[in-house]
């Protein structure tokens, strides 16, 4: 009974109240609201600024802010703007991040073909943002910031009456994963040695052909042949 009692005290300990879930709440809202107006300021005292890549990235913070505020329709309107500074010429890094948001927001509309064409830019600009990292380490961090972009570009392009090239983008982010997954840190790459010479070539092989394999559509043959 002792061992009960004490078993229910912990858990209640444990979970918070809905008063402290209230509070919690209204806080986050607060600090949103207030990222909000503070945003709103500096997208009007940025009418004069001559870099639009610095416009770009208030509109998309605030696009961010408007969404976890739940305006949908405001974030959309944000996101819009800064896709439209942040091109992919100007800044790949910064472009990769807004044309994702923008395909989300595009997605929950189920406007399938706007939505399709910023995935697109955004998995070029991953891919661009990745091949341009020189090392093991600057690379493997890129592949994983693109995290599951692929599959939602996918999507959005199979919604859109893109199957082939659906096909294509998703088979060349499995790529990506499996060879996040099956390469070998630096400090491990002496355990290949116990594997048979022929074996060992023909993976090492296939999984330097995936390493240098775009995000975007065009080499899925290389990701089978790693699998």
């Amino acid at each position: 009974a002792v061992g009960d009692n004490e078993s229910r005290a912990s858990v209640a300990l444990e979970e918070p109240s809905e008063e402290r879930l209230a509070e919690e709440e209204r806080v986050r809202v607060e600090t949103l609201e207030r990222a909000h107006r503070h945003l709103e300021q500096a997208d009007q005292l940025a009418v004069s600024d001559p870099d639009p890549v610095r416009i770009g990235r208030i509109q998309a913070e605030l696009a961010e802010v408007l969404h976890h505020l739940e305006d949908l329709a405001g974030a959309l309107e944000a996101t819009r703007r800064g896709f439209a500074l942040l091109t992919p010429l100007r800044s790949p890094r910064e472009c990769a991040g807004v044309a994702c948001h923008l395909g989300h927001l595009l997605a929950l509309r189920r406007e399938w073909a706007e939505a399709a064409s910023a995935f697109r830019a955004a998995v070029a600009c991953a891919e661009f943002n990745l091949n341009s990292r020189m090392s093991p380490e600057d690379r493997e961090g890129e592949a994983k910031r693109a995290g599951n972009l692929t599959r939602w570009a996918a999507f959005a392009l199979a919604a859109a009456g893109e199957p082939t090239e659906a096909v294509l983008v998703l088979e060349s982010g499995r790529t990506r994963e499996m060879r996040q997954r099956l390469g070998l840190p630096a400090n491990q790459a002496g355990m290949l040695d116990t594997v048979p010479k022929e074996l060992r070539d023909a993976y090492l092989d296939a999984l330097g052909t995936a390493l240098t394999s775009p995000l975007g559509p065009g080499r899925a043959p290389r990701g089978r042949a790693l699998q």
